[in-house]
């Protein structure tokens, strides 16, 4: 059996607007993410067996409308951690 992997990231936070270290910050889309994900949706054509995603708001959210489907969140799969640079210019 053949095993494919596709990988997507999320579009730009509230943080990236405000230059602003988003790290773990757990902020929600931003409008312009939002229609980012639409974007994507629009460019996908593939059905995917499983989708997997980090455990953040905005990888959830990116995931479930850029594919239509409930990700299988895990911490593991976060971006790195800018530790107390997080949240910061």
């Amino acid at each position: 059996m053949k095993t494919r992997i596709t990988y997507f990231v999320h579009g730009s936070t509230p943080g990236n607007k405000k230059c602003v270290a988003t790290s773990w910050e757990n902020p929600g889309l931003s409008e312009l993410c939002q229609k980012q994900a639409l974007q994507l949706k629009g460019l996908i054509k593939t059905k995917f067996d499983a989708v997997f995603c980090s455990d953040l708001k905005r990888a959830v959210q990116t995931t479930m409308i850029a594919l239509t489907k409930t990700p299988i969140a895990d911490k593991r799969l976060r971006e790195c951690n800018y530790g107390d640079l997080s949240g910061k210019k």
